[in-house]
């Protein structure tokens, strides 16, 4: 199986767990527990979802936020280059922000920085940082952001993944995933069944 099989099949999996996750139902009348903050943008899936839905599938996170874009064209043979843009945004101020890309075998770099540090972020006003890489070979990369900071005693990051080949798809399949699960839960909403 290949690299890129390998990635589609795991994908596959992560939003089948993701999708019975979401409509699990807590039919326990003793116990209830409320869903974790959300902040928008990092949760694609969370975003426009009522909170009925969000029983037991966050995670708490800092206020800080990474995202990778494709600036151009994305690579489709070896030897191509192509443009990353990490970026970093927080719902507060922040300092001493460390980030760091990480790259896989059979990518290397044309241009920028691979790991560096910014004294400050101020909130809602997100960095950007450019990274040129060219691919090796003609497979699927993953490329890995992560930025961390601390906040008094807390030490938060937060990370994100592009791939070079198949992110169009990871994103038309996250897009399809949303609207099934919103559809989902108004086909639910029509109907109350008791127990």
């Amino acid at each position: 199986m290949s690299n890129n099989s390998r990635a589609i099949v795991l994908f596959i999996f992560m939003l089948a767990i993701g999708i019975a996750t979401i409509t699990a139902d807590n039919n326990s009348d003793s116990f209830h527990r409320h869903p974790a903050q959300i902040k928008t943008g990092k949760n694609w899936i969370f975003k426009e979802m009522p909170n009925s839905l969000h029983r037991h599938t966050q995670k708490l996170r800092g206020p800080l936020e990474v995202q990778i874009t494709l600036l151009g064209s994305k690579p489709e043979k070896p030897g191509d280059t192509f443009v990353l843009q990490g970026t970093i945004s927080s719902d507060e101020s922040l300092g001493n922000i460390d980030y760091k890309w990480g790259l896989p075998e059979g990518v290397e770099v044309v241009n920028g920085s691979v790991n560096g540090s910014l004294l400050s972020i101020t909130g809602g006003q997100p960095v950007r940082l450019e990274l040129t890489l060219k691919t090796l070979t003609g497979d699927n990369h993953r490329v890995h952001f992560v930025a961390g900071a601390t906040q008094g005693q807390t030490r938060f990051a937060d990370a994100t993944q592009y791939n070079t080949l198949i992110q169009n798809l990871l994103d038309e399949s996250k897009k399809e995933l949303l609207k099934s699960t919103q559809e989902h839960y108004q086909e639910k909403t029509r109907f109350k069944v008791f127990h």
